[in-house]
């Protein structure tokens, strides 16, 4: 039983951890580089910003939506931050 706990609890500080990871690197990409201000679509950084802006949202509201049970939480959530953090 406690080894059970024990993987439970090591999976949620690792989501933990990801999930920080995730939106620190969607900070740094955006206030701290400005990878708006790169005239090069295909830029190292810009294409790094493209997946940050789905994999931060996703890890974030993908288990958060299987919780409560909430239909297309999921969806609604990426669909709106990555198109917010796209834009911004």
């Amino acid at each position: 039983m406690r080894v059970r706990a024990l993987g439970k609890l090591g999976l949620m500080l690792s989501w933990l951890v990801a999930v920080m990871l995730a939106w620190g690197i969607v900070f740094w990409l955006v206030v701290r580089q400005n990878v708006g201000g790169l005239q090069d679509f295909w830029a190292a950084e810009r294409l790094l910003a493209y997946g940050a802006f789905l994999v931060a949202p996703a890890l974030t509201f993908a288990p958060l939506g299987r919780l409560v049970r909430v239909p297309f939480l999921e969806i609604e959530a990426i669909a709106g931050w990555s198109t917010s953090l796209f834009v911004w």
